[in-house]
């Protein structure tokens, strides 16, 4: 990440490796009236800036989202279901180190997965490396292993990303409730980061559900609505759950912020986020995803490369089967052509073994401007087409 950030003060360096939402001059404005509403709004202002809020999080906030996703999701929620946290990062901290007491582990259960759940000792987590399924002549997909099922003994909960963070891939509605059928047989939690998913931001491409589970913790997010220095994450789940998780959040950081509940009550109140969900955000990700595709297609043409079908998220993930160099290696290569992106070793957390496949795959992130992704892409090409 620092080498990230480095590069990323560097001029005329094509950042294709981080995982900032695009900025969408809709969405924008959007943000703008509701933080203005809570400036012009003194009570409003006073609740959110000069008070401490509730150790689970602004009490009119969780109150608000319940009502809102109880509409959209037909679930059951009070206020009692819903924590606030400092961010997602910090919600995945907390939740790891709660089910990892008494020497269990945290298991994922399809890698490649996110970078940022490796935090905690190697011998508390496991990855399930998936099985490689090649579509047609350029994509693929990753399945879930049947490994996993023989390797759920000591563990604590079970944590997967929908959408798949780095890969664009989701778990059908079937493979999701099988998961869910399957931690329950084991009476173990399964953790759904939803960060690019539903209900909100909902970069979802085709129809899937979310369906309520007692032994589900659904981790959302305003980050990839658009809002990312508000660090704010929300972690729903049962009551008992919540309760406990609440108490923790009230020792670790006493209390989170509040701006970014305020800004959302305030969106949720207004109709904004349906607006911002339906109308902008999702259509704008549809067609960045088509433009990157069409991209890909052109200028990987006569390469032997695959990229995995995109469900959903603003993330592309690219495999080259002919790689001769290994991943850091042509990281570094992208790197001195001017053009970052995320090694695909970087994205196995709990894996036990060496997995050769993870050091020929590589993730773009595709929110920055459209002719920094094109000529990122082309620059790719012309280096891959040296190292196979």
């Amino acid at each position: 990440m620092q080498d990230m950030s480095a590069a990323l003060r560097t001029p005329g360096m094509l950042m294709l490796g981080g995982g900032s939402p695009a900025i969408i001059d809709a969405a924008v404005d959007i943000f703008q009236h509701a933080l203005q509403k809570v400036v012009e709004d003194k009570q409003l202002f006073i609740n959110t800036v000069c008070q401490y809020s509730d150790s689970a999080g602004d009490v009119q906030f969780r109150e608000t989202l319940a009502d809102y996703l109880n509409q959209k999701q037909g679930w059951n929620l009070t206020r009692d279901n819903i924590l606030i946290t400092s961010g997602s990062q910090s919600a995945f901290k907390m939740l790891f180190e709660y089910f990892t007491k008494g020497r269990r582990k945290i298991v994922f259960p399809l890698l490649p997965d996110y970078i940022g759940y490796g935090i905690l000792p190697d011998e508390d987590m496991l990855g399930i490396p998936g099985e490689l399924e090649l579509i047609g002549q350029d994509s693929f997909r990753y399945n879930i292993s049947a490994r996993l099922e023989v390797n759920l003994d000591d563990v604590g909960a079970l944590c997967i990303s929908r959408p798949c963070n780095p890969t664009g891939g989701m778990l059908s509605d079937l493979e999701l409730i099988r998961l869910l059928e399957l931690a329950e047989q084991r009476g173990l939690n399964l953790i759904l980061d939803n960060a690019y998913g539903q209900p909100l931001p909902n970069i979802v491409f085709g129809k899937h559900s979310l369906p309520w589970a007692d032994n589900a913790i659904y981790c959302l997010s305003l980050s990839k609505l658009g809002l990312p220095g508000v660090r704010t994450g929300i972690v729903i789940g049962n009551t008992r759950l919540i309760t406990t998780l609440a108490e923790l959040n009230a020792r670790q950081a006493l209390a989170p912020g509040s701006l970014g509940p305020a800004m959302a009550s305030v969106l949720i109140q207004n109709g904004d986020l349906d607006k911002l969900l339906d109308e902008i955000i999702k259509p704008w990700h549809i067609s960045r995803k088509d433009q990157v595709i069409e991209f890909m297609q052109r200028h990987f043409a006569e390469q032997t490369i695959r990229y995995h079908e995109v469900d959903g998220g603003f993330f592309n993930w690219i495999y080259c089967e002919n790689t001769k160099i290994s991943g850091h290696e042509l990281y570094e290569k992208f790197k001195t052509n001017r053009v970052v992106v995320v090694p695909g070793y970087a994205f196995a957390p709990g894996l036990k073994h060496d997995w050769p496949h993870l050091q020929q795959c590589f993730r773009l992130s595709t929110g920055q401007p459209l002719d920094i992704v094109e000529r990122g892409i082309a620059t790719i090409s012309r280096v891959l087409q040296t190292v196979v």
